[in-house]
C-alpha cells in the first residue's frame, strides 16, 4: 500500500496461508485478458477472478457465514484469501475458454465484465490516469498527492481525530498563533529559496476547528510559503484556538530558530495568563515552555500584583510521572516585593543619569563587594524612593537581586 508518497509491505495473512504468498498487491501483467485458470509458477491468480469472488460488504454480514454469498464466508476460505493477483492488460477483451481444466464458469462468465483502469489505479495506490501512459497532470498528481500524503485526508471532510495534509496559506482558512516576540525576515527568505531548489520541510502544526487551521508551529515556513506561492504539508489535529495558543508556547524549545530572552519572557507571561496555565506551579509552566522557573516565579509576582492573574491556594504538580495538586508556596505579600522592585528599578534609572553611567557599569558597581559598592547598596536600602515604609532588609535586598537579573538579561 501507499502512504504519504511511499510504498509499504502489507501485513501478510495469518490465516492458511503459504509461505510465498504474502499480502502485497501483485504489479498488473499482460496475460489476464486470456483469464488464465491455472496458478502463475510463483502463485496467484488474476486481479479480475479474484475479484469477483470477493462478495459485496451487505447489511446482514453481522450474522454470521449463513449464505454463501456473505463477506464473512469469503473471509474464512483460504482459498479466496490467496486470490488477490495483478489486474492484466487482456482483462478487458472478455475472452471465453473452456471451463473443464479447473472445473466451473469461465472467468468471463464469473467476472462479468472487464476492469476499469481508473479503479485498478485506485486500487494499486497509483495517480489517476497513470496507465495511460501519458504525461500526468499536476492537478491529478497533486489529487494523489491529496489522498495518499499522511494517509487520505479529504479537507472538505476531514478525519476527526486529524492526520496530514496539503495546504495552500493563501487558499485555506489559516491563521499563525505566534510565539515568538518577531519574526525573522532573513530567515523566511532562506526558507522560501530552499523552497524554490527542492527542500523538503517537514510538515507544519495545527489544530483544525470548523474548517479553520490554527498554525503553532511553523510560522516562518508559512510566510515563505506564501512569498513563492508554494504549497505545504500540515499535520493538524482537532481542537480550539485555546489548544492551539497552549501548544504555541512550547513550540521552537528544540528546533528552529533560537528563542530570544524576550521571547522566553513572553511565552513564559502568556502561559500565566492562558487558561491552562491557571493553577500550573512555576515549575510546570517552565517544563512546558522550557524556561527558568525563576523567571516564571518573578512574572507572576508582577502579574499577581497588578490583578492580571489572581493569587491561587493549590498548584498542580507532576512529579515522577504523577500529577497531584498542592498547596501554593507561602510568600510574603506578592504586592510589596513587586512595589520595592518598581522602586528599585526607579532609583536605578536615576543613578544612570545622575552618573551618567552604563548599566554594565553600575550592575558591576552594586555588585561588587567594594566599599564603593556597600555605600551604594546601603544608600538604595535606606532610599525614600524605595522605601516610603518601614521594610525587612532581606525583603529589599530580594527586590534588588530581582532588578539587577532582570537587568543583566536585557543587557545580554
Amino acid at each position: 500500500m501507499m502512504c504519504g508518497g511511499a510504498c509499504y509491505r502489507q501485513p501478510s495473512w495469518e490465516h492458511r496461508i503459504k509461505e510465498i504468498e504474502p499480502g502485497l498487491w501483485p504489479t498488473p501483467t499482460a496475460d489476464a485478458a486470456n483469464e488464465r485458470r491455472t496458478p502463475y509458477a510463483q502463485g496467484g491468480k488474476s486481479l479480475s477472478y479474484a475479484a469477483k469472488l470477493w462478495p459485496t460488504p451487505r447489511a446482514r454480514d453481522h450474522k454470521g457465514k449463513g449464505f454463501p454469498d456473505q463477506l464473512p464466508n469469503a473471509v474464512a476460505k483460504a482459498e479466496r484469501q490467496r486470490t488477490w493477483p495483478t489486474p492484466t492488460a487482456r482483462d478487458h477483451t472478455g475472452h471465453q475458454r473452456s471451463n473443464t481444466k479447473q472445473g466451473g464458469n469461465a472467468l468471463r462468465e464469473e467476472v462479468g465484465g472487464s476492469l476499469n483502469p481508473p479503479w485498478v489505479e485506485w486500487l494499486m495506490g497509483w495517480p489517476i490516469g497513470w496507465t495511460a501512459l501519458k504525461p500526468l497532470a499536476m492537478a491529478k498528481f497533486q489529487q494523489w498527492l491529496q489522498q495518499h500524503g499522511g494517509c487520505s485526508v479529504n479537507p472538505n471532510n476531514p478525519n476527526p481525530q486529524g492526520g496530514t495534509m496539503n495546504l495552500h496559506p493563501d487558499k485555506t482558512k489559516v491563521t499563525i498563533i505566534q510565539s515568538r516576540a518577531e519574526m525573522n525576515l532573513d530567515l523566511i527568505n532562506e526558507y522560501a529559496q530552499e523552497m524554490k531548489d527542492g527542500t523538503i520541510f517537514d510538515a507544519i502544526d495545527a489544530i483544525r476547528e470548523n474548517g479553520h487551521f490554527y498554525i503553532y508551529n511553523g510560522a516562518h515556513r508559512v510566510e515563505a510559503a506564501r512569498q513563492i506561492n508554494f504549497t505545504l504539508d500540515i499535520s493538524w489535529t482537532p481542537g480550539t484556538r485555546a489548544d492551539a495558543e497552549w501548544a504555541a508556547l512550547a513550540a521552537n524549545t528544540k528546533h528552529g530558530l533560537r528563542r530570544s530572552t524576550a521571547t522566553k519572557q513572553r511565552v513564559a507571561k502568556n502561559a500565566l495568563l492562558h487558561e491552562k496555565g491557571a493553577g500550573l506551579s512555576d515549575r510546570e509552566i517552565a517544563r512546558w515552555c522550557q524556561v527558568d522557573h525563576k523567571t516564571v516565579g518573578k512574572l507572576r509576582k508582577g502579574l499577581e500584583a497588578s490583578g492580571e492573574i489572581p493569587q491561587i491556594a493549590e498548584r498542580t504538580v507532576t512529579r515522577n510521572g504523577k500529577t497531584f495538586t498542592q498547596a501554593a508556596k507561602a510568600e510574603p505579600e506578592y504586592a510589596a516585593v513587586w512595589q520595592l522592585e518598581e522602586g528599585v528599578k526607579s532609583w536605578l534609572g536615576k543613578a544612570l543619569h545622575s552618573a551618567n553611567a552604563t548599566k554594565i557599569s553600575i550592575l558591576t558597581e552594586i555588585k561588587k563587594k567594594t566599599a564603593s559598592g556597600k555605600r551604594n547598596l546601603e544608600r538604595l536600602l535606606t532610599s525614600d524612593i524605595i522605601l516610603p515604609s518601614p521594610r525587612r532588609k532581606q525583603d529589599v535586598v530580594q527586590a534588588c537581586n530581582n532588578v539587577l537579573d532582570q537587568m543583566e538579561q536585557a543587557a545580554k
